[in-house]
Formats: structure tokens, C-alpha cells, sequence
């Protein structure tokens, strides 16, 4: 078992690595808007505090018909999302982060059925445009 995460997690480093490396297709004007404030994340959200230190850092929104819709990670635990995995009939469409701490998403990766990428963008400003962009359709 622990050999099959290890694996997942390996595998799950290489593709962000392959597109943080390679330059980045255009964001899509009509995404939803990310929150990073975790006070945000409250009616209609499920929440957790998965390392036990008394704050969330984890949400997670579901559909009408109980299917994942946005999950919200804060992985660096500072206290804002940096995170967020969007789905569409329950399979990973997309994943954004901020990468560097700065409240604002900075890297957008594209997913084919769920565990593909095809694609992937990255603001290297940080002015919160996508200013490098890569395709591998």
C-alpha cells in the first residue's frame, strides 16, 4: 500500500514538474473565482483540519447530485488555500495553485480524463495573467 502511494505521489510530481518546466495554453476568462481566505469557505462547503492543528485546510464542494464540483487545499499552512482542484462529472478537469505564497493562482494545469495532462499555464510575473503557455494535444 505504501509503495502504491509513494508511486501516485512520484507520478503526480513528474507531470507538475514536466509542466512547470515546459512553457505553459491561455487561461479561460469565464473560470470561477478561486478564494484563498479560508473564512470563505463555509456554507455549502465541506470542511477538515487535516493535520490537527485547529485550522481548516481542506474544503471541498460537491453538485447537486453529490459529485465533487472544487476542492481547496492549503498545503503550506499559512492559513490560505493554495490549491484548488476543479471537477466536472466528478473527474479533475483542472488544478491551479499558488505556488509561491502570494494569494493569487500563478500555475493552471489542464487535465484530460482526470489524469492526463494536456496542457498548463503559468504567470512567471505574477501580475495574475498567464504569460507562458504549454499544449501536449
Amino acid at each position: 500500500m505504501e509503495t502504491t502511494k509513494a508511486f501516485v505521489r512520484f507520478i503526480f510530481v513528474v507531470l507538475l514538474s514536466a509542466v512547470l518546466t515546459a512553457g505553459l495554453a491561455s487561461a479561460q476568462e469565464d473560470e470561477p473565482k478561486v478564494y484563498f481566505e479560508i473564512e470563505r469557505y463555509s456554507t455549502g462547503w465541506i470542511t477538515s483540519d487535516t493535520n490537527g492543528d485547529g485550522h481548516i485546510d481542506y474544503a471541498l464542494k460537491l453538485t447537486d447530485r453529490l459529485q465533487k464540483e472544487l476542492e481547496a487545499m492549503d498545503f503550506s499552512h499559512d492559513g490560505y488555500m493554495d490549491n484548488f482542484y476543479y471537477y466536472e462529472n466528478d473527474v479533475l478537469v483542472r488544478h491551479e495553485l499558488d505556488t509561491n505564497g502570494n494569494q493569487q493562482v500563478d500555475l493552471w494545469v489542464f487535465m484530460h480524463r482526470g489524469v492526463h495532462v494536456k496542457g498548463g499555464e503559468r504567470d512567471t510575473n505574477h501580475d495574475g495573467e498567464a504569460d507562458l503557455f504549454r499544449s501536449y494535444e
